[in-house]
Parts: structure tokens; sequence; C-alpha cells
């Protein structure tokens, strides 16, 4: 008999399987030392989210573009390892909220 799998077992992409998925609550205005990220196209609309590989074998993901446009910079100037917050900030002029690092 074939094996069900469970639909969490399809869950976000983890280019380092070696780590532990967690969410990114877990981390919200800590300070934490990222390693490396690695981008995946996003399945919710246009762009990419990233898999963000911290110190100590966690990773966890985020899509917001301001976060992205940081971490793309990081990786293009080959600066990993890197200090990072992870803040929730309210946009001026909209007044949405977004994710974004310190």
């Amino acid at each position: 008999m074939t094996e069900i799998k469970n639909i969490s077992e399809f869950g976000t992409p983890n280019a380092f399987p070696e780590c532990e998925h967690i969410n990114k609550a877990d981390v919200i205005g800590e300070e934490k030392i990222v390693e490396d990220v690695h981008f995946v196209p996003s399945t919710f609309g246009e762009g990419d989210f990233a898999v963000v590989k911290l110190e100590g074998g966690f990773t966890y993901s985020v899509g917001s573009s301001s976060c992205i446009d940081k971490l793309r910079r990081v990786k293009e100037q080959d600066a990993f390892p890197i200090k990072t917050k992870l803040v929730k900030k309210t946009s001026k002029s909209s007044g949405y909220a977004y994710w974004d690092y310190e």
C-alpha cells in the first residue's frame, strides 16, 4: 500500500534542509545573525520570497519587498554573515504594515 503524505510535508521550500524552519514571529525584534539567504519565486503573486538562514541552524521565510531588497544587496556583495533585526513598520503614506530590517 502506498503511504499517503500530509500536505504540510510540501510547505515552504527549504534551501537549507539541515536547518529547522521556524515562524518569523519567533525572531521579531531580536538581533539575529543571518548566515545566508535563498530566493524562491512566490506562489502568491509576482516577485520572490526569501528563505533566511540564521546562525544556530534555523530558517524562516520573509516576503516583504523591503527585506528582499536588503537581502539581495547583501547577497550580491557576498557580505554574509550579517546582523539583522526583523521589525514591523507602518507606512506613513498608506498606513499599511510591512516587515523590514533594522
